[in-house]
């Protein structure tokens, strides 16, 4: 693929964008609008309390464990939500990775987040998978916030994100291990930044010893400067966090991120109570 300095964002970082806790595969023909009696009481719970905050009905499919692009990801049509979920990996995992999904369905609909889009390049035309990958970066920005408050309600309810996170940093090492060294370094202004905010979300869930770690394995692949606005965005954003009653603020912290990263008038955000994109 071809990218440009200002606005392209190299395959590389498509692939440690899609490490996060959302995910999609090949949709199938097969969804379910009811859950399979293995998961807890508490997820069947949270699925009935999901359903009852949209009028749309959500469908959820299972998928086999393994090395996938995503763990699992939550997608709004206009007229049902579908969620993708890995399953069969323990019953933890699998609680734990639906909660999150349904979760994401409680939150939007409370005006969390709005979803947004690639702002349309100056000249008219653009890669198509630069537009995928920024787009990638949307659903990145939107999800931040919201999944570090996820966790904390996830516990409330006796469940596990720890076990997410820890899929989610092994299969981040694994993709980053196949890098050249300081091969980030030659990546664009915008990768750089994308990617420093990958980094960041990771840091505002994972223990900061884990981080650390995760960091020291990164660093060969990436370089120091991806890092450094990393750290930038830590410093940034210290103690700031959303609170389950304080959607509009949440979202507006989101798009502090986004001018903090740098990618504002690359990225733009629909404002979830107003529908207009900031």
């Amino acid at each position: 693929m071809t990218t440009s300095p200002t606005c392209g964002l190299p395959a590389q970082i498509v692939l440690l964008f899609t490490r996060g806790m959302l995910c999609l595969l090949v949709l199938s023909d097969c969804w379910c609008s009811t859950i399979p009696a293995a998961y807890s009481r508490s997820v069947q719970e949270l699925f009935e309390k999901a359903q009852a905050s949209d009028t749309r009905p959500i469908f959820v499919r299972t998928i086999p464990p393994g090395l996938q692009r995503y763990q699992g990801r939550t997608i709004d049509e206009v007229d049902r939500i579908e969620i993708t979920v890995m399953a069969g990996v323990s019953r933890d995992y699998d609680d734990a990775l639906l909660a999150h999904e349904l979760f994401h369905v409680i939150l939007n609909s409370k005006g969390f987040a709005g979803g947004g889009a690639a702002m349309p390049s100056a000249s008219g035309s653009r890669d198509a998978e630069i537009d995928k990958a920024l787009n990638d970066l949307v659903s990145v920005l939107n999800s931040r916030f919201p999944d570090e408050l996820i966790d904390r309600e996830m516990v409330t309810i006796h469940l596990k994100p720890r076990v997410l996170l820890d899929t989610g940093v092994e299969q981040t090492m694994k993709v980053a291990s196949a890098f050249g060294r300081n091969e980030g370094e030659s990546w664009p202004l915008a990768a750089k930044n994308g990617q420093a905010v990958v980094m960041f979300c990771l840091a505002k869930r994972i223990p900061e010893s884990t981080m650390r770690l995760l960091e020291g394995k990164m660093r060969f692949g990436l370089g120091s400067s991806i890092l450094d606005r990393e750290s930038k965005l830590i410093a940034r954003f210290q103690g700031r966090r959303c609170q389950i009653n304080q959607p509009e603020a949440c979202y507006h912290l989101t798009l502090q991120l986004r001018d903090a990263a740098g990618l504002k008038g690359l990225i733009q955000m629909r404002n979830p109570k107003t529908h207009v994109f900031e």
